[in-house]
This record gives C-alpha cells, structure tokens and sequence, in this order.
C-alpha cells in the first residue's frame, strides 16, 4: 500500500501584472506530476500549492514557474520577516515610482508653460520669446 505524503507550500510570485498571468500560472502548475491544488493570488503575488512530496519538490514547482516566464520563491519564515521589514521591495518600488511621477510633474508643467504660455499671455523668459532665439530664421529659409 502506497502512502501519500501530502505537502503544502507558498510561494511569492514576481512578473505577474493580471489575472491572465494567474490563470496561465494556475494552469501549468497544475499540470506537474504530483500536484493536488493550486491557488494563485494576484493581490498579494502569491502561490498556495498542495502536493505529493514523493513526486515532485519545491524546487520543481519553482522552475516550473520560472520556465512559465514568472519568477517563484518558497515563502518561509525568513522571507515573511523580510516582507514585514520597512524596507521591502514593494516599498522601494513605490518610493521609486513617486520619484519618477514628481520628475515627470515638473517636467510636464514646465512644457506646459511653455508651450501654453503665449496663448494665456503668461510672462515668458527673453530666451524663449522673439526671432532672434528662434533656431530657423527666414534668413535661412530656402522657399
């Protein structure tokens, strides 16, 4: 009589961006040998999987994520301390993501002024207004 080792195992996942990519990890996982369950969530880019120890290991499952086109790693107790420490890396994604979005805030005001400026008669500065800053001049023009 064969005895069934049944494990379970959570994963982080990187790369996903919709239900598309959960489904299509959901899918491929299921399809190893010696896997009962599977259960991605999108919202917290994780992976519950229950499976037959015997037949297959963590590392499968991970490189099947990997070849997927996803990245897995076992969730232990170090990697959920990581997780709760203030400096994760969902954090240091969001802190890089507000600095580009101030960066692009001013320069997209900056082009709006400029761009803007002479129909609403706003102040312009002298290198911006006149022929003379201009970077083709009828002096040049070959019509």
């Amino acid at each position: 009589m064969q005895t069934i080792s049944m494990e379970k195992a959570v994963f982080d996942i990187t790369g996903m961006t919709c239900s598309a990519c959960s489904a299509r990890i959901e899918k491929g996982i299921a399809k190893l040998e010696g896997i009962a369950e599977v259960s991605v969530n999108l919202l917290t880019n994780s992976m519950a999987v229950t499976f037959d120890a015997k037949q297959t290991s963590t590392n499968q499952i991970a490189k099947g994520v990997e070849d997927i086109g996803y990245g897995a790693v076992v969730k232990t107790a170090a990697t959920k301390k990581q997780a709760t420490q203030p400096a994760s890396r969902a954090q240091s994604e969001m802190q890089a993501m507000k600095n580009r979005l101030i960066v692009s805030l001013i320069f997209t005001v900056s082009l709006f002024y400029i761009s803007m400026g002479v129909m609403h008669r706003w102040p312009m500065p002298g290198f911006l207004s006149g022929l003379e800053n201009a970077w083709f001049s009828r002096s040049h023009c070959f019509c």
